[in-house]
């Protein structure tokens, strides 16, 4: 795997959704768009965390009101 490069593995463009944004909006973001994340971004476009099913799952299971500022933050990233 050596010479597989996440670039050719990513899924562009990247789902986003505001900090504001509703987690049942996000949830339908990833619903509608088939993806497995949707990125918080702040105010400046900038990534603020990344918000995954595995995010879902604790916080229903942590009986904790479903938000976007629950997302795994900060998110990693690395160069395509």
């Amino acid at each position: 795997m050596d010479d597989v490069f996440v670039g050719s593995l990513m899924s562009a463009p990247v789902r986003t959704v505001g900090p504001d944004a509703s987690a049942q909006a996000a949830a339908a973001v990833m619903r509608d768009e088939a993806v497995s994340s949707v990125v918080v971004v702040d105010d400046g476009d900038r990534p603020a965390g990344i918000l995954t099913p595995t995010d879902y799952i604790h916080i229903t299971a942590d009986g904790i009101a479903l938000s976007a500022e629950r997302a795994s933050s900060p998110p990693r990233a690395v160069d395509p």
